[in-house]
């Protein structure tokens, strides 16, 4: 990575793919500004990307917890620019297309983060499916992929309004990242453009609408990578509706995803999941009635137990920061291969992952109280921007004012 970690990206903002005044919402003046490129900060990058890509409910462990830091950081050239290189790209073509879709969401959200000073971000299936069973609704059946695909995410921003965000990335060409975007074909309505309608939200709380494509161009490529944004007009098709007396259980639930993942990240599985499933395994599970509830009632019964002896007992790693004590939990892992930056060898990564301190006291008295389904997570999860700030060699990444990671590049294990 050479002695760099900011690397350099171009940025398409295609202005003609917004709606015509009066008819949406307007390109956000922050788009205009800032010129054709950007800096992204890899570690930082790496750090949302681990937090994007886990999940607010499953069982085991996700790799995302672990795998983003040692594995991509051996994969950036020491260029300006943000380049793979080509020992990486000649990899086979399912681990290349795990690549393209990590940084094809981390690159966007980390330039989306900044420029609509987004809180919480959360992944959209579990969004439909948690706010339909919070207000009795029948979620639309959603797919993995194609025009019924729910969006990659929904995003909350520091002023209230939402953003449905839909991302792409490949290393093939700009050529084929415009497909992802628009489709094969234009009048036909696919691609991340369709993605992207499935869910709406009221006038008053409806912000951007977008689909994001990213290019990760490789060491020997003559493109560089880029960043494409577009907005590309609706077309009608049957949508999950957010209804705006239904907007306070829409906060709910995206302060629920937050919580929930910062809880996973942190060490804190079994607490996790009784937040972002607080009536049973799944996160729209209903009361129903009969032995089946009662199996249900007791299931959510021990979990809460399991979730405060976790809370109480786990052993934690503590950090103090500015705004507060974080606890959760510290890895160190050995890189496959030494990178070089500013002189020095790199051989170990240090990450720290932790949920404020209170945060966790509320938690546990308050959501795990008998009895309780969940007190909502937005009482006391701040709007606060997403933000990160990094040095040479080592990076932070902060969400909703209580949520923290660190990365520290470290030449050796720390005796």
């Amino acid at each position: 990575m050479g002695g760099v970690l900011d690397k350099r990206i171009n940025i398409e903002i295609d202005h003609s793919t917004w709606p015509e005044p009066g008819k949406g919402p307007q390109i956000p003046l922050s788009f205009l500004t800032g010129g054709a490129t950007s800096s992204v900060n890899v570690p930082a990058m790496l750090l949302l990307i681990g937090f994007l890509t886990t999940p607010p409910t499953s069982s085991g462990i996700s790799l995302s917890e672990y795998w983003a830091w040692v594995r991509y950081l051996n994969a950036i050239t020491s260029t300006d620019d943000l380049r793979i290189s080509e020992d990486f790209f000649a990899l086979d073509a399912h681990q290349k297309t795990i690549l393209s879709d990590d940084f094809g969401m981390g690159i966007p959200m980390f330039w989306l983060a900044q420029k609509l000073k987004l809180s919480m971000v959360c992944d959209g299936r579990y969004f439909i499916r948690r706010i339909a069973s919070s207000i009795g609704a029948t979620a639309k059946k959603t797919g993995k992929r194609g025009p019924n695909k729910s969006p990659d995410f929904v995003a909350l921003d520091t002023n209230g309004i939402w953003h449905i965000i839909e991302c792409k990335g490949t290393q093939t060409s700009t050529d084929y990242r415009d497909v992802q975007l628009f489709g094969r074909r234009r009048s036909k309505l696919s691609g991340a453009r369709a993605q992207k309608n499935t869910i709406i939200f009221p006038p008053g709380y409806s912000g951007q609408r977008l689909a994001c494509g990213v290019v990760v161009a490789h060491e020997l490529s003559g493109e560089k990578s880029s960043l494409k944004i577009i907005d590309p007009p609706a077309k009608r098709q049957k949508a999950f509706s957010v209804q705006a007396k239904d907007i306070e259980e829409a906060e709910n639930t995206i302060s629920r995803s937050v919580l929930a993942t910062s809880l996973r990240l942190a060490g804190y599985r079994i607490s996790s999941e009784a937040v972002a499933s607080p009536l049973g395994i799944k996160p729209d599970t209903r009361p129903t009635a009969g032995k089946r509830d009662n199996e249900r009632k007791a299931f959510v019964a021990k979990r809460k137990e399991l979730a405060k002896d976790e809370l109480e007992s786990r052993a934690s790693s503590q950090r103090s920061k500015t705004e507060g004590m974080f606890s959760g939990r510290e890895t160190l892992l050995d890189l496959p291969r030494p990178i070089q930056v500013r002189g020095r060898e790199i051989n170990v990564v240090r990450v720290f992952q932790g949920v404020r301190s209170n945060v966790l006291a509320q938690v546990r008295a308050e959501d795990l109280a008998e009895g309780n389904a969940g007190v909502a997570p937005s009482k006391r999860l701040s709007r606060q921007p997403t933000g990160v700030s990094h040095d040479d060699f080592s990076a932070e990444l902060r969400v909703s004012d209580t949520y923290v990671a660190d990365i520290d590049l470290l030449t050796s294990r720390p005796q």
